[in-house]
């Protein structure tokens, strides 16, 4: 992520002061998405909401906005006899005529984040550190709030991800070395996998979720084959599953007293890298000895 963020993202950023239109900025995520997406080898088609989840970053559209804001204030703050001053108050009387300029975009964003204050043109604010980080804060914290109401509104692909995944933050798993365990645990995590829960969904027919159980244990209780079922119930897995488990009980001794949900949510929050590297290999060697 520090080459993308600083070889990769200056380029796309460059000019987006005066560029930056909502018709654009879906591309830049899109191209910013498909990387972060091939860094977890994950599926195009995983949720947008669970792949900034799991880097907890805002869309890049968001920081284009922030540094438009930013020109915005240093064109507040020119010399009256600027030309390009002279240029934006152009573009803010074409705007009061009813036309869509530049000031028509960087208004609405602004007011987007309740930072109307901003637009003051008798005794502009200083661009100050303080008066940057507010500006950044104010984007960060809008983002934040859409995504934790999409979270909470759930949805097919995104229903087990919202039940470990209660914060934008990054995930400490991406750290590992062994890029294998770091896939396996970023493919499982964000429903990029192969059990027969998700198989299903792509099946044609679609297969109805309660028909999609799973194989390895067929004989013994016709459970459906989801995340909670591989990762903590299935009694085919166990001995494979045995290190992980006895791991996460030495952290946490009352482990076996919860439900299979809450053992689930218990070890996909753990962030101890023996814990991960642990649960790295478990799926690892758990998927190759599906059937």
């Amino acid at each position: 992520m520090h080459l993308f963020d600083t070889l990769v993202k200056p380029i796309l950023e460059y000019g987006c002061e005066v560029w930056m239109k909502d018709n654009k900025l879906g591309k830049f995520e899109v191209f910013e998405r498909n990387f972060l997406k091939s860094i977890l080898g994950i599926r195009k088609q995983t949720p947008n909401l669970a792949v900034y989840g799991e880097f907890g970053r805002t869309p890049i559209s968001f920081k284009l906005k922030e540094k438009a804001i930013k020109y915005f204030l240093r064109l507040q703050n020119l010399p009256l006899d600027s030309i390009i001053k002279k240029a934006f108050y152009t573009s803010m009387h074409l705007h009061d005529l009813g036309f869509n300029t530049w000031f028509t975009r960087i208004e609405k964003i602004i007011k987007e984040c309740n930072l109307e204050f901003l637009i003051n043109l008798q005794n502009p604010p200083k661009l100050t550190p303080a008066l940057k980080y507010t500006i950044k804060k104010a984007l960060t914290n809008k983002y934040k709030s859409e995504w934790a109401e999409q979270m909470s509104q759930g949805g097919s692909k995104i229903t087990t991800y919202a039940l470990f995944k209660l914060n934008l933050a990054y995930e400490s798993y991406i750290n590992l070395h062994q890029s294998k365990y770091r896939t396996a645990i970023a493919r499982f995590r964000t429903g990029s996998h192969n059990l027969e829960v998700e198989r299903g969904r792509h099946a044609r027919p679609i297969i109805p979720k309660e028909n999609r159980t799973c194989r390895q244990c067929p004989n013994i209780n016709n459970k459906i084959e989801d995340e909670i079922h591989h990762l903590i119930d299935c009694p085919a897995f166990s001995t494979l599953r045995k290190p992980l488990l006895d791991a996460i009980i030495s952290i946490h001794p009352t482990f076996a007293n919860k439900n299979s949900q809450e053992k689930f949510t218990t070890v996909l929050t753990c962030k101890s890298k023996d814990i991960l590297v642990l649960l790295g290999k478990f799926l690892v060697s758990s998927d190759k000895a599906r059937v």
